[in-house]
């Protein structure tokens, strides 16, 4: 089986450097650098787990808030992944208190 790259967030690219050894960048679209984005382009370092967890925690939602103009109204947390047991239970806690519609008919006859 051949090798594959681990996945990588939004905006990040790694770059096999002259040792051989893999960096990773988070690159802000030039699109959004001349509209004035404060979020800037910054060399995350050579571990990937410290890179992906640096652009998804901080950086990601940085950028991803100047997009919407500061509207954080998002659901879900900073840090939660979509998918995740972390997220599942993050549903769950935020819709407790939710009133849920009655049935239409029961679940099974009798």
């Amino acid at each position: 089986m051949g090798r594959s790259a681990p996945p990588l967030p939004r905006y990040t690219r790694r770059k096999r450097l002259q040792k051989g050894s893999l960096a990773y960048f988070f690159d802000v679209p030039t699109w959004a650098r001349k509209k004035g984005c404060p979020v800037k382009n910054e060399p995350l370092g050579t571990d990937y787990e410290l890179a992906v967890q640096r652009a998804e925690k901080i950086l990601l939602p940085a950028f991803d808030s100047w997009l919407t103009g500061g509207d954080d109204t998002n659901p879900v947390g900073i840090g939660v992944v979509i998918g995740t047991l972390d997220w599942m239970f993050h549903e769950y806690r935020r819709t407790w208190k939710q009133k849920t519609a009655k049935r239409l008919q029961p679940l099974s006859p009798g």
